[in-house]
């Protein structure tokens, strides 16, 4: 009877120590899993930073050059938008699109 007793209690202790270990290491995920969601926050801020910088330098290498020539293109200020983002300058109408507009032209009888 002393030895039933003596192993239930044994194997009543196992099992709160592997409570207690898993608490411990749920615990230690939970905090490493807090530190990762913050590190990827802080590096999608920076991505942020990044494209606005992007942006600014592009802003400003587009006034140098502006501010080197005697006259002012405007074709080159206009944005093409690609995605969302303003990526590069370039006239508003591409070289393909210009020749299909001749193209369209009706033709009249003279």
């Amino acid at each position: 009877d002393q030895d039933t007793f003596q192993a239930v209690l044994t194997h009543v202790a196992d099992q709160l120590n592997r409570v207690f270990k898993m608490e411990e290491t749920k615990s230690h995920l939970d905090h490493r899993i807090n530190l990762l969601e913050k590190r990827i926050e802080i590096e999608g801020l920076k991505a942020v930073e990044i494209e606005k910088c992007k942006s600014e330098i592009s802003y400003i290498r587009d006034q140098l050059w502006n501010a080197q020539k005697k006259y002012v293109d405007f074709n080159r200020l206009r944005p093409i938008m690609t995605s969302g983002t303003c990526d590069h300058f370039f006239s508003s109408l591409s070289d393909e699109s210009k020749i299909s507009l001749k193209r369209d032209i009706p033709k009249y009888p003279k």
